[in-house]
Order: structure tokens, then C-alpha cells, then sequence
């Protein structure tokens, strides 16, 4: 890995099984469904690009956001969190092996939150069997478990929006050293 030390934007939508907005309860929730994340890169010459990352890095989560898209305004549920990801890595290998993961708690919708959480997947043991792979990376990709949630405040949602659809979109700043496209681009 080249040594640099990267500042970035990412986002991620993830597939909420068609959840449709409601006013019927002071606390909506929905979790997500186990799938594999497509982690887009927002901003620079590969804005757009999935992205993997290298489990030999730290990787330094500084802050996060909930996007309410569709619903500006929504409201975080009277008890609890907007969001509670809980995140999989999972090495790009046959196996697909296990390098860790992290949950975040995000209060409200639409504000940055400072997290400030550090992942050391190469921590992880026992250590993901990169043996196959014919380069010299050891990618990862994330994934997000059914096991978090995404929940709103129904009361007095606009009429405008009951009915809609609804996918929150989560954007994080990270830090690291250096992410690859899917194709193996070092950005």
C-alpha cells in the first residue's frame, strides 16, 4: 500500500425492502436486510466508484450522517436513534471471511454526528486466507447486518410524504491510508 494518509467521502443506501412511510406510530422502524454494501465514493476523480479497502490500514470513521431522502424533515422516534448500523468486513477472498465490523448510533436525521471510531481489521483473528488472490492486496468490502435499525417519528408526518417510499442514505467521512476502486485503482 502506497503510504498515504486519505481524507474521505463515502455513502451507501441500504435496500430496505420497499419501506413505505407512515404516520401510525410515534416510533416507524425497519431494519435493513443482510446485503452487501456498495460504498460510492463522493467527491475527486472517482467519484461514483464502489470501493474496497485495505485491511493492513486503520480505518479512522470521523463522522457520520443519516440522509432522510424524500423526507426532508423526518424525525428521529420519540425513544432511541435514528440509525443503528452495525457493520460486517468482509475479506474479497472465496470465503468471504470475517475482518471485523462496527456499529454506529446516529440520534437524528440530516446532522452530522462526530463518531470517531477506529477500525483495525487486521486485528482480526483467525486472519482472512488471502492466499488465492493472485496481487498483493488484501481487500475488504462492507457489509451491513439485519441486526441494526432505521426508525422515525410517524406523528404529524406531512401528508405529503406518507405513502412514499423511503431509503435512508448513511454518509461517512473516514480517514485512512488510501481506498481502491473495484478495480483496484489506489485513490
Amino acid at each position: 500500500m502506497a503510504n498515504i494518509q486519505g481524507k474521505y467521502i463515502v455513502c451507501f443506501s441500504p435496500d430496505m425492502n420497499s419501506w413505505t412511510l407512515s404516520d401510525n406510530s410515534r416510533s416507524e422502524s425497519r431494519a435493513p436486510a443482510d446485503q452487501d454494501l456498495n460504498v460510492l465514493l463522493m467527491s475527486g476523480k472517482y467519484a461514483g466508484n464502489n470501493l474496497y479497502f485495505e485491511r493492513n490500514n486503520v480505518l479512522n470513521i470521523n463522522r457520520v450522517m443519516i440522509e432522510s431522502n424524500g423526507a426532508e424533515g423526518l424525525r428521529a422516534p420519540l425513544k432511541g436513534f435514528s440509525g443503528i448500523i452495525k457493520t460486517n468486513l468482509k475479506a474479497v477472498t472465496p470465503l468471504e471471511e470475517n475482518c471485523g465490523g462496527f456499529e454506529l448510533e446516529i440520534p437524528e436525521f440530516n446532522k452530522w454526528y462526530d463518531v470517531n471510531a477506529i477500525v483495525k481489521p487486521f486485528e482480526t483473528t483467525p486472519a482472512p486466507d488471502y492466499s488465492a488472490r493472485t496481487d498483493k492486496y488484501q481487500p475488504y468490502k462492507m457489509t451491513i447486518s439485519n441486526q441494526g435499525s432505521f426508525a422515525y417519528d410517524g406523528y404529524n408526518l406531512s401528508s405529503d410524504y406518507v405513502g412514499q417510499e423511503f431509503q435512508p442514505r448513511i454518509i461517512m467521512e473516514l480517514d485512512t491510508a488510501g481506498v481502491y476502486t473495484t478495480s483496484f485503482i489506489l485513490v
